[in-house]
């Protein structure tokens, strides 16, 4: 079993990011230089190799219209551990405790054919403001619904 990440992003602005940019800065949090949002998902994929179950998750994006939409979306493979130890930006994934989203996923890749033991659905904010605290205020301030969401700083 192999867990594989896939991150979409918009190829032009996207409003959600600038909005919740703007927002932070009204809330006084100045030292806040940037903030990106992209849509993600983790796969649970039974399979031998990293490499078939990477396979499937690029052909997931690829060749189904569920994840990715060519026409305005860019995607990726991640790999949590080549993260940039230097990173400038603190990441944080949120994803809702009830994800109504994920038996329908579960469901139409299976009639695809792909098999697909599970997937988590999400958002993965990078948030550029140099200071760990701060951001985990602007995360339960802003970006998560405590009643209904959950989140983890990366």
């Amino acid at each position: 079993m192999w867990q594989i990440e896939l991150c979409v992003q918009l190829k032009t602005y996207d409003l959600s990011a600038l909005t919740a940019k703007q927002t932070l800065w009204e809330m006084g949090y100045k030292k806040l230089t940037n903030i990106f949002r992209q849509d993600y998902y983790l796969f649970n994929i039974p399979k031998e190799t990293k490499e078939e179950a990477e396979s499937i998750v690029k052909s997931l994006a690829e060749k189904t219209p569920l994840f990715v939409n060519p026409n305005k979306h860019t995607y990726y493979i991640r790999n949590s551990k080549l993260k940039i130890q230097n990173s400038k930006f603190e990441e944080v994934l949120v994803w809702y405790r009830e994800d109504v989203r994920r038996k329908m996923l579960l469901d139409s890749l299976k009639s695809f054919g792909y098999s697909v033991e599970d997937i988590l659905c999400g958002v993965l904010w990078q948030i550029e403001i140099g200071d760990r605290n701060i951001c985990q205020e602007i995360v339960e301030r802003l970006l998560v619904n405590p009643h209904s969401q959950g989140y983890r700083i990366l």
